[in-house]
């Protein structure tokens, strides 16, 4: 608009940008490259972002893939950002 405002599109956000089905991992990934993150009482970034930089250290399996990060069901606060 006239005051610079604009809506941010998030559409090309993803995997693969949003344009193939995440991958069936459960056979691709090993458990010990799995990284479970359950939700607790106050801010949940530091433990997410531990289990990001865990997958990031490791090297690429036979299928392509270091690990993954998998959140339980519930609700996680994240006081800033994840890299």
């Amino acid at each position: 608009d006239n005051l610079g405002d604009r809506v941010p599109n998030f559409s090309r956000v993803g995997y693969r940008y949003g344009e193939v089905p995440l991958p069936d991992v459960q056979f691709l990934v090993e458990s010990n490259r799995w990284f479970i993150v359950s939700p607790v009482v106050g801010d949940d970034q530091a433990a997410i972002q531990a289990a990001i930089d865990q997958v990031e250290a490791l090297s690429t399996n036979a299928h392509g893939f270091r690990g993954v990060v998998q959140l339980t069901a519930g609700l996680f606060t994240i006081s800033n950002q994840l890299t």
